[in-house]
């Protein structure tokens, strides 16, 4: 990531940052809201009950994971499988069996974060969004976001947004730091 990079996402991040604390999650824990997760798109956060120190400061959400997917429920029963008894395809799920992470968040008492959206990409730039968010704040991933995720597909959009070019085809936006007013159309609300 180059300064230049850095410091136009600085410059953009405010409104987004206000979009994203603007969405109205459906939260409580894990195990009471497995069941009325929707099967269509979501984007989904695992978090603990009490904030989680970081690199740069605490965490007051707790959060543990950021992720997306298509198929919301099916993708949050494989997590639980995955952290249980690391025999699903959930790459956090596999590191909280594998690593012992039950022993300081018990799988009973994290709390699921989800909100629908109406397309799986609208779930992914969100994601993404959030995530750069954390990362710009706590200066690292969440503790279970076990890489850099997109790094290389913001770069893409920042130059894109910069260069005038559309950053994705056909969305009416140009580079994904400029989402914020879009979020509230792409939510599913009950």
């Amino acid at each position: 990531v180059t300064k230049a990079t850095a410091i136009q996402y600085e410059a953009a991040r405010k409104p987004l940052a206000n979009a994203l604390n603007e969405i109205e999650w459906t939260t409580g824990k894990l195990q009471d809201l497995l069941a009325q997760v929707p099967q269509g798109p979501i984007v989904y956060r695992l978090r603990w009950k009490s904030p989680t120190s970081r690199v740069a400061g605490q965490d007051d959400d707790g959060t543990l994971y950021i992720g997306e997917t298509g198929f919301g429920r099916v993708r949050i029963k494989t997590f639980v499988s995955a952290a249980r008894r690391g025999d699903a395809s959930h790459r956090a799920g596999i590191d909280y069996y594998a690593y012992n992470l039950h022993n300081q968040f018990p799988l009973d008492e994290v709390l699921l974060d989800y909100v629908a959206v109406k397309e799986k990409h609208h779930a992914e730039d969100i994601e993404l969004a959030l995530i750069e968010e954390y990362r710009w704040r706590f200066k690292e991933n969440p503790p279970m976001n076990g890489s850099q995720g997109k790094w290389r597909k913001v770069e893409f959009w920042i130059e894109a947004s910069h260069a005038g070019r559309q950053a994705r085809k056909p969305e009416p936006y140009d580079g994904w730091l400029n989402i914020g007013d879009l979020i509230p159309q792409w939510l599913v609300h009950p």
